[in-house]
């Protein structure tokens, strides 16, 4: 969780959405995905069940949940539900270990620390609020961090080497990475890579992570890049267009082309 201490930066790189939510009580299971990167939830008020990585927790006021990458939700909302939720990209912090991602905090202070980044995420744009936000943003983690301790089931190198390889796919846009290239850039066996991926994503492997990797970018294009179907399949290196919205429609449960309607 910590960034390495020889070479310290910013760990948070850019705050990417911050929203005050409510669910209604309902007996009906939820589906859905996390955000890219880290997602952070604090339940203000309300319950609700929830599975995830193959784990359930029961979530009830001020209690704080933590996702990364877009990993599978299914929740059941049990009372009427309030919370904020915080998406942040943070490349060189490591995911918190799968064990401490529920975090139940006897701490009265993260609700007015939540609910305050809220409020100054939603303030007009200037560079004073980017540096407030960001500020309360570490607070946050700063208070979260003793919580989780260190990653029980990882050894350190491996600790490390997930976020590393996610920061460089991104930075090189390599949509469609091969386990080959990802060994040679970072002299690692590709059994290490696996381990790495599993242990940062709950469990998915580096050919699933991609995929969804590849996909979720391939739902923001289509919302809104302005390019065609084609341009986004040539762009994410799909070799036939039928492959790209065939993969698209299983992982979404809906065609490329509904996207581009909205």
């Amino acid at each position: 969780m910590r960034p390495d201490s020889g070479n310290v930066t910013a760990p948070v790189e850019c705050i990417c959405g911050v929203w005050h939510m409510s669910r209604e009580k309902s007996d009906r299971e939820i589906l859905a995905r996390s955000t890219a990167g880290h997602l952070l939830h604090y339940i203000l008020k309300g319950k609700k069940d929830l599975t995830v990585n193959g784990r359930k927790y029961s979530l009830k006021t001020g209690d704080v949940v933590y996702y990364y990458e877009f990993e599978e939700v299914k929740s059941i909302v049990r009372e009427d539900l309030d919370f904020i939720s915080v998406s942040f990209l943070a490349s060189g912090m490591s995911p918190f270990p799968l064990s401490k991602r529920f975090i139940h905090t006897k701490d009265t202070r993260l609700a007015a620390m939540f609910t305050g980044l809220f409020e100054k995420y939603n303030q007009p744009d200037s560079y004073i609020k980017k540096v407030e936000c960001h500020n309360q943003l570490l607070r946050i983690l700063e208070n979260l961090i003793p919580e989780t301790g260190n990653n029980e089931t990882t050894s350190p190198g491996q600790h490390k080497l997930w976020p590393k390889i996610e920061s460089w796919i991104r930075r090189e846009r390599k949509y469609r990475p091969s386990i080959d290239d990802i060994c040679t850039q970072f002299k690692v066996s590709p059994a290490t890579v696996a381990r790495a991926c599993r242990a940062a994503t709950g469990g998915m492997t580096p050919t699933r992570y991609f995929r969804a990797f590849r996909l979720e970018e391939a739902q923001a294009l289509l919302r809104y890049s302005g390019m065609n179907i084609s341009e986004i399949a040539q762009y994410l290196e799909y070799p036939r267009l039928h492959e790209f919205s065939r993969e698209f429609s299983k992982y979404f449960g809906c065609p490329p082309s509904s996207f581009i309607e909205k």
